[in-house]
């Protein structure tokens, strides 16, 4: 990749894991690299194709979690530049894709070099946007709340909503697969849904008793809910998700809990937009 004439960083300063001082050290990095301008999502807002063409900008650095770069690649999807995602949340799902276990210095350092290289990944789309890592469907995906409380100590508030998360998945509605009819039909405490080689890859957390749930709560809350109990479903172009009780479903849509309708169509897509990667990532 050759030398680029104008830059854009983009942060979130609401995050839970921002740090000024990282974004100082990332902004001086890159402005080896190109004339940079920053932007704080919290106070400027998400960037915009218009505001980014005016002003000859042509690459996008983007530092935060998978949230954050869900909202952001929303934004921009159709805009002719390139976008380069860093680690900066809990998860970093996307990044990881992207580039390994690499860090956001590592990764600039890529960059400097031209060792990074333009790249279309697929997405998960659905009626309300698109999912760039993960969705997680049924009332696990309340578990992000007691993640999120752990993350920033708050122990009442992670046990309160422990508390809720299994109270709604031992009386209320778990979530099932529709279409196809596959997995469990008595549905799941959680199915993930992600992008992988080119489907949509379904993953089923079963609640069969107080014990195991707790158990798979618990790695869910310390971030690594992946490793938990699980079915592998299996891989799929298209697939209807649907609440066993008619309830609308919660959906965690890449790190955000977001209250769904009864019956959601998640269908994999091109994500009309240019990310860097890592070439050996």
């Amino acid at each position: 990749m050759t030398k680029t004439q104008k830059i854009r960083l983009v942060y979130n300063s609401a995050s839970g894991s921002h740090d000024d001082s990282q974004i100082a050290e990332l902004a001086e990095s890159l402005s080896g690299y190109g004339a940079l301008e920053r932007s704080d999502c919290k106070d400027d807002g998400l960037p915009a194709i218009r505001d980014l063409d005016d002003s000859d900008t042509d690459l996008v650095v983007i530092h935060g979690g998978d949230g954050t770069l869900n909202g952001c690649l929303t934004a921009l999807e159709g805009w002719g530049g390139a976008v380069l995602a860093l680690p900066g949340g809990t998860s970093n799902l996307l990044s990881h894709t992207l580039h390994g276990d690499l860090g956001s210095l590592d990764i600039v350092a890529l960059l400097s070099r031209g060792e990074l290289t333009r790249s279309r990944i697929d997405c998960i789309r659905w009626r309300d946007g698109i999912a760039v890592a993960e969705i997680l469907a049924g009332p696990g995906a309340r578990w992000a709340n007691v993640r999120e409380d752990i993350r920033d100590r708050d122990i009442a508030g992670a046990l309160s909503h422990a508390n809720e998360v299994i109270q709604r998945s031992a009386n209320g509605s778990l979530a099932r697969l529709d279409k196809p009819a596959a997995g469990n039909p008595d549905g799941y405490g959680a199915i993930r849904l992600y992008p992988q080689s080119g489907k949509i890859a379904a993953a089923g957390y079963s609640i069969d008793g107080v014990a195991d749930f707790l158990a798979q709560g618990a790695a869910i809350a310390l971030r690594d809910y992946r490793k938990g109990p699980h079915d592998d479903i299996g891989q799929f172009a298209e697939v209807i998700c649907r609440s066993t009780g008619d309830e609308p479903l919660d959906l965690m849509i890449d790190g955000e809990i977001i209250e769904g309708q009864p019956s959601e169509s998640f269908s994999l897509a091109p994500l009309g937009l240019d990310l860097l990667c890592a070439t050996h990532g």
